[in-house]
């Protein structure tokens, strides 16, 4: 009788601990961020912040699979222009298997142009990269796997 208590009280447990970590930690996917709170874009100290848009951008993604919002500056006329990525998940029966975008706009949030991972670039694509520098990272987003 001793010895059934014992292992009751023994076993019991154990097997509650087991059963909850093995069914009861849910796997959230984990993000890796950045934030760069030190950068001035269009003339405004921490866009990130002080950028209407893009704030407004960043809390409707707050953790999407993969996302970039960079600064560039035009080499001539000093403008400054915000490209910002986007990712989509690598699926391997999908055709494209993952699709990735680029948009380009103005300090206003004026859509430029886009280029997606299928089809051809648009008309002045390559013209823009080639007059503009890029100039830091505003805040990214990229979904981490755990292996």
């Amino acid at each position: 009788m001793k010895t059934r208590s014992v292992l009751l009280s023994v076993i019991f447990p154990f097997f509650l601990f087991t059963l909850f970590f093995v069914s009861g930690c849910e796997k959230r996917p984990q993000y890796e961020i950045y934030e760069n709170h030190d950068i001035t874009a269009c003339g405004v100290k921490d866009p990130l912040r002080n950028i209407e848009w893009i704030k407004n951008h960043r809390a409707e993604h707050p953790n999407p699979h993969y996302m970039v919002v960079s600064l560039y500056e035009d080499s001539e006329t000093k403008a400054n222009f915000i490209v910002i990525v986007n990712g989509t998940q690598f699926i391997p029966e999908r055709s494209p298997s993952a699709i990735f975008m680029e948009a380009i706009y103005t300090c206003d949030g004026i859509f430029i142009f886009s280029h997606g991972t299928e089809g051809p670039y648009p008309e002045g694509w390559d013209e823009f990269f080639e007059k503009v520098k890029f100039v830091g990272t505003i805040w990214s987003c990229e979904r981490v796997y755990n292996k």
